[in-house]
């Protein structure tokens, strides 16, 4: 048997690497570990198991038009490198600025911004709510009397 032997990955469809040479007369070799011990290096065939981190990764499933544009996604999404300011130039300055001096005005602390804020919640949802009631609560029909809920098994053809 030869002793140089190629190994190749036959588990993916991607065509072979760069073929990698083992030579099968010498015995494995050893690696010194952190704690003092040596455990045998892994080789050949072990090797195919591990995946390798330079061509294998998690995404190798996923087409690589779809990781392109995923990628262009994210690039787009992180925005200029280096980062520029934004600006809106306002057309009538100072009619689109009047809420925020009036606010300034009447509620300069962070306190009475946050009571105006609640006070405001507070009117929407009772007005909401009074719309709601009058909504649902039907009265007296001129001409006609109060309404009377029916069933769902209720006719008004004569039969």
């Amino acid at each position: 048997m030869n002793p140089l032997r190629v190994v190749y990955n036959v588990t993916s469809n991607k065509p072979p690497r760069a073929p990698r040479y083992h030579d099968e007369s010498q015995p494995p070799s050893r690696v010194d570990t952190p704690d003092g011990s040596s455990s045998p290096l892994l080789r050949g065939d072990d090797e195919d198991t591990l995946p390798d981190s330079s061509t294998e990764s998690e995404y190798s499933v996923v087409p690589l038009a779809l990781r392109n544009v995923g990628a262009s996604v994210v690039k787009w999404a992180k925005g200029p490198n280096p980062p520029r300011p934004w600006r809106i130039k306002p057309i009538f300055p100072s009619i689109q600025e009047a809420p925020i001096r009036l606010l300034d005005k009447l509620a300069p602390k962070r306190t009475q911004r946050v009571f105006l804020l609640v006070v405001a919640y507070f009117l929407y949802i009772l007005a909401f709510v009074l719309v709601q009631r009058e909504s649902s609560f039907a009265g007296e029909i001129p001409g006609y009397g109060n309404p009377a809920r029916i069933s769902c098994a209720a006719s008004f053809w004569y039969i």
